[in-house]
């Protein structure tokens, strides 16, 4: 049976008072039920995924949107931070739940899947569906931080000397993507205690996942119909306590790994910054960055630079050392006075302990 004719032709003779058979009424019926479900589910599932990208999107725009904010020297520790992206997770809950469940969260949305996929219908699908809105409003949500903040941006880099894509730009991509251990508490980028090596792959792992557990066990408890700790006139609450959940785990670790928890939130800035010229520090990270940077340094040409390893003439003498020390170039015809080195019969360093009195280094015969 062709439904779609049927229906006109039973519309048409409807409306010119024909009489049909009452199983052909019934059959149109059915139909047009079904179509108007389909309908439903469709316009349901759209409005799902738009809420999933939506209430995401909130949250980069709050949550990183402080981490950016923060370039302007307004903020004044991890605690202010948090607060606003607690918030900022809640408001996107109370926004978004009606229409999707609120995932917001590959992780969160694989654990429903894995735990509880009749919460809100879950399927296979539908949870790649979930993820993909989710991967896109975190995007939009960076880009919108990019456009709202580029100024700020730009201030905190022309006045810290940095070039965006050069290793110490990850302070700046900081309010993009995740690092470890946090770029504004290392010794290298800011004013902490951490190096690098104090924070490893395996450590900020596990940071990461138990920080992630610790956000679902409280989504997953807080939400059971069982669990009767909120009472029904309580239930507004749960948005707010879950918003607050984020806000501690950031206090407790984001000084160690900025504390992501969200792998859309952590991805989707991360490509908007690699393409706006953070390029590597973005991702895969600041030391790739440094790897290449060391490279193209090593295979620069060295023409009109004296090799560390010559000599000036048969008698001469040569100071070396490493990092800030000087490197004097002395002839047995023209020795130099004391206090300079000549290159090309001009002073270019001062040497090292004589401005304040201290020990000169000692020379070696060549």
């Amino acid at each position: 049976m062709n439904a779609g004719v049927d229906v006109v032709e039973l519309g048409d003779a409807a409306e010119k008072g024909a009489c049909y058979p009452a199983d052909n009424t019934v059959q149109v019926a059915q139909v047009l039920e079904l179509a108007e479900e389909e309908e439903t589910r469709a316009v349901k599932f759209a409005r799902a995924l738009l809420a999933e990208a939506f209430g995401t999107a909130m949250i980069v725009l709050f949550g990183c949107g402080s981490v950016c904010s923060t370039l302007s020297g307004a903020y004044q520790g991890i605690w202010q931070v948090a607060i606003v992206w607690g918030f900022g997770v809640a408001l996107a809950i109370y926004s978004t739940a009606e229409a999707s469940g609120a995932h917001l969260n590959p992780a969160i949305t694989l654990a429903f899947q894995l735990i509880r996929p009749q919460a809100h219908g879950m399927t296979p699908l539908k949870s790649l569906a979930y993820v993909a809105a989710q991967f896109a409003g975190a995007i939009v949500g960076a880009i919108i931080n990019l456009a709202v903040y580029s100024n700020t941006i730009e201030a905190f880099e022309r006045e810290n000397g940095i070039v965006r894509g050069e290793p110490s730009s990850i302070k700046t991509a900081a309010a993009f993507g995740e690092y470890f251990p946090n770029p504004g508490l290392s010794k290298e980028y800011g004013g902490g205690p951490y190096v690098q090596d104090d924070v490893s792959m395996g450590k900020a792992l596990f940071v990461e996942a138990w920080g992630t557990f610790i956000l679902a066990f409280v989504i997953f408890g807080i939400t059971n119909k069982h669990n009767k700790a909120l009472g029904d006139a309580a239930r507004p609450g749960v948005p707010f306590m879950i918003g607050a959940t984020v806000a501690v785990l950031l206090a407790l670790y984001a000084p160690i790994t900025q504390a992501g928890w969200n792998p859309a939130r952590d991805f989707g800035p991360r490509l908007v910054a690699a393409a706006a010229g953070w390029g590597k520090v973005a991702i895969p990270g600041p030391g790739a960055a440094s790897g290449s940077t060391s490279s193209a340094r090593a295979s620069a040409p060295r023409s009109g630079r004296p090799s560390r390893n010559c000599c000036c003439g048969s008698g001469g003498r040569r100071i070396a050392a490493e990092s800030l020390q000087l490197v004097e170039w002395h002839s047995s015809s023209a020795r130099p006075s004391e206090g300079v080195g000549l290159v090309g019969g001009r002073p270019l360093f001062t040497r090292l302990g004589d401005s304040q009195g201290g020990a000169k280094p000692s020379r070696q015969q060549m």
